[in-house]
């Protein structure tokens, strides 16, 4: 089952004369979206998906969790159908899955190495 989370950007700085739009996230704003991922990790809320608007501590907030969540990909502002393996080189058979890989059976340093794909877009869809 798919679930929908929905976050306010972390706090922004007031200390910028700019627009709404341009305002960046504060220090502390930044140590708030590291505690939120890192809260995210221990419930075990795999973010698949994060959808934001182009203000910039939204954006800001939005990379944050991005390289946070223990996730195998996090996409931002595109659609879920880039998590193929047909769009990251591997043959159109291979998924990409959201979940952390636990090893099973005889392992070595390559069965324990993954990777973390981070895809961001404008609104992005696959045709």
């Amino acid at each position: 089952m798919k679930r929908i989370i929905l976050i306010r950007h972390a706090k922004s700085s007031w200390e910028y004369n700019v627009s709404d739009l341009k305002r960046p996230l504060s220090n502390t704003g930044y140590s708030d979206a590291q505690i939120m991922s890192g809260i995210f990790n221990n419930l075990n809320i795999n973010v698949e998906t994060i959808f934001s608007s182009p203000a910039i501590r939204t954006v800001q907030t939005a990379q944050v969790f991005l390289k946070g969540v223990n996730s195998a990909i996090a996409i931002h502002n595109a659609s879920t159908q880039f998590a193929d393996g047909g769009e990251f080189g591997f043959g159109g058979e291979i998924g990409i899955s959201t979940n952390k890989l636990p090893p099973r059976g005889p392992v070595g340093i390559n069965q324990l190495t993954s990777y973390k794909y981070i895809v961001i877009g404008k609104g992005t869809v696959r045709s």
